[in-house]
C-alpha cells in the first residue's frame, strides 16, 4: 500500500481548519500588540511626568526638612520623629490590563497625634506628597516594564506563528492537495481504461 492511499480528504479539511485557527490567533495577537504599543506610548509619557513630580516633591521635602531642622534642632526633631513613627504609610494592590498584572501603590494620609502648624505642618505635608508621588512613579514604572515584557512575549508568539506554524500548515496543505489530486487523476485514468475495455468487449 502506498502512502498516497492513506491520505484522506478529511485530513486536508482538518489541516485547513488548523491553518484558519492559527491565522485567527495571529490576528488577535496583532490587535493585542497594537493596543499594547498605544498603551505603552501613553504610560511612558505618564511615567516621565510622574518621575518629574517625584523629583520636584523630593526637592521640596528636603527644603522643608532643612527649615524644620534649623527651627527645632536635632533633639526636638528626633522626638517629633519618634512620635510620628509609622504615621506615613502606603499600601500596594494589583490590577490587570491586557494580560499584564501590575502593582498599584496608593498613599494614606497621616493621622497626626498633635495639631501642628508652621514649618512642622509644612514638613509633614511635603512628606505626604513625596510618598504619594514616589508611589505613583514606582507603579507607573512597573506598569511600563510589564507592558514592555508582554509586548516582547507577544512578538515572540507572532514570530513563531508567522515563521513556523503557518508555513508548516501551508506546506502540509499543499502536499495533501497534491497527493489527493494525483490519486483522482490515477482513478480517472483507471476508470477510462476499464470503460474502454467494456466498450471493446472480450477479444
Amino acid at each position: 500500500m502506498s502512502f498516497k492511499n492513506i491520505v484522506s480528504k478529511s485530513e486536508l479539511i482538518h489541516e485547513k481548519k488548523e491553518l484558519q485557527a492559527t491565522e485567527v490567533v495571529d490576528k488577535i495577537l496583532s490587535t493585542k500588540k497594537d493596543v499594547l504599543i498605544q498603551r505603552l506610548s501613553e504610560k511612558t509619557d505618564e511615567a516621565a511626568e510622574s518621575v518629574s513630580r517625584y523629583l520636584a516633591s523630593l526637592s521640596e521635602a528636603y527644603q522643608a526638612f532643612q527649615r524644620l531642622y534649623l527651627e527645632l534642632g536635632e533633639d526636638e526633631l528626633a522626638l517629633l520623629s519618634s512620635l510620628q513613627e509609622g504615621k506615613l504609610e502606603i499600601s500596594a494592590g494589583s490590577d490587570r490590563f491586557m494580560d499584564v498584572n501590575y502593582i498599584v501603590i496608593t498613599g494614606h494620609q497621616s493621622n497626626w497625634m498633635v495639631p501642628y502648624a508652621g514649618s512642622v505642618m509644612e514638613f509633614f505635608t511635603r512628606g505626604e506628597k513625596l510618598i504619594s508621588d514616589m508611589a505613583e512613579a514606582a507603579w507607573t514604572r512597573n506598569l511600563v516594564l510589564k507592558i514592555i515584557k508582554d509586548l516582547k512575549d507577544t512578538d515572540r508568539l507572532m514570530n513563531a506563528i508567522e515563521r513556523i506554524a503557518v508555513p508548516e500548515h501551508q506546506e502540509r496543505i499543499s502536499y495533501l492537495s497534491f497527493v489527493l489530486e494525483e490519486r483522482e487523476r490515477e482513478e480517472l485514468t483507471r476508470t477510462k481504461k476499464v470503460r474502454e475495455k467494456l466498450v471493446k468487449g472480450p477479444v
